[in-house]
C-alpha cells in the first residue's frame, strides 16, 4: 500500500493537570484543523509529537491509552467547504 501525504494544524489551547493517586499529570488541550482527510490522521499525528490522545487504544502508549476509558477527541465545530 502506498503513502499517502497528511496535513494537521494545530495550536496549544491549554496546558492543564489531572490527579492520579496524588500525583499531578500534564495533559495539553489543543485545536486541531486537518487539512486533508486520510484515516486516523489526528491521532497519528499527535501520537507521532509526542502527544497522543487519551484513550487512543490504537496508536497511544498503554498508560495514555488508559488513562481514560474512551477515546478524548471531539469535536468543537465542523466546517465544510
Amino acid at each position: 500500500k502506498s503513502l499517502r501525504s497528511a496535513s494537521t494544524e494545530y495550536h496549544v489551547s491549554a496546558k492543564l493537570y489531572m490527579t492520579d493517586n496524588d500525583r499531578k499529570i500534564p495533559y495539553t488541550r489543543v485545536h486541531l484543523y486537518p487539512h486533508t482527510g486520510r484515516g486516523h490522521q489526528l491521532r497519528l499525528h499527535m501520537a507521532v509529537l509526542g502527544h497522543a490522545i487519551l484513550g487512543d487504544t490504537l496508536h497511544a502508549p498503554s498508560h495514555i491509552a488508559q488513562m481514560s476509558p474512551r477515546l478524548c477527541l471531539h469535536s468543537e465545530r465542523l466546517t465544510l467547504p
